[in-house]
This record gives C-alpha cells, sequence and structure tokens, in this order.
C-alpha cells in the first residue's frame, strides 16, 4: 500500500511539473529579447537604415503575407552575412513568426517559428 502511494504521488508530482512546464512554454510566447539586446539592435537599424533600399513598413507588409496575424514590436535590421536583413516577427495566435526579408528586395528569404 505504501509503494502505490510513492508512485501515485510521484506521478502527480511529474504531470504537475510537465503542466508547469506548459503553462511557462505558453507564456514566453509572448516575451522580448532583453533590453540591452533589443537596444543594441535599435542602434543598428537606426545607423543602417540609409542603406535598405525596403522601408521597415514594406518589409512588415512582406512579412504579414507570409504569415498574417499582429505585428511583434521588435522590428530591427540585420547582417546575416549575406546581405542586410529586416527581422520581422508576427504572432497568429497561436505562434510567434520570425521572418528575415532581404531589405534590397523585400523578399521573405527566411520563415520559421521563433525560438
Amino acid at each position: 500500500m505504501v509503494r502505490k502511494r510513492l508512485v501515485i504521488a510521484g506521478a502527480t508530482v511529474a504531470v504537475a511539473t510537465l503542466a508547469g512546464g506548459g503553462i511557462a512554454l505558453a507564456g514566453s510566447r509572448t516575451t522580448q529579447d532583453p533590453p540591452a539586446e533589443h537596444a543594441s539592435e535599435a542602434r543598428y537599424t537606426a545607423a543602417y537604415q540609409a542603406d535598405a533600399g525596403v522601408t521597415q513598413a514594406e518589409a512588415e507588409r512582406a512579412a504579414l503575407q507570409s504569415h498574417p496575424g499582429t505585428l511583434v514590436d521588435d522590428t530591427h535590421l540585420q547582417d546575416e552575412g549575406d546581405g542586410l536583413r529586416w527581422e520581422v516577427k508576427t504572432d497568429d495566435g497561436s505562434r510567434i513568426w520570425e521572418m528575415q526579408v532581404d531589405a534590397h528586395t523585400g523578399q521573405v528569404v527566411s520563415n520559421q517559428p521563433d525560438d
């Protein structure tokens, strides 16, 4: 009898831990980058925005065509090694999508779930 209670108690702890982890994962969907990273991205965007042939608004429209939803307030420029890109995130209500939009052509060149 004691052994059954220990097994049941252990299973209850495991279920509670998994449920809590699920809540943490769902809650993390709306988190943003740390303030220092966000500030660094903003500085880079300000410094290179004139080099982009595509505006932020145009990049966001291209991203929304790929994944309709709400824009996540985090659009910024990046140098991905093969050229300047806008990183745009959209939230479709169930997942946040991260897209890379070529800053010269406006083409979505990368499209994946945000991690």
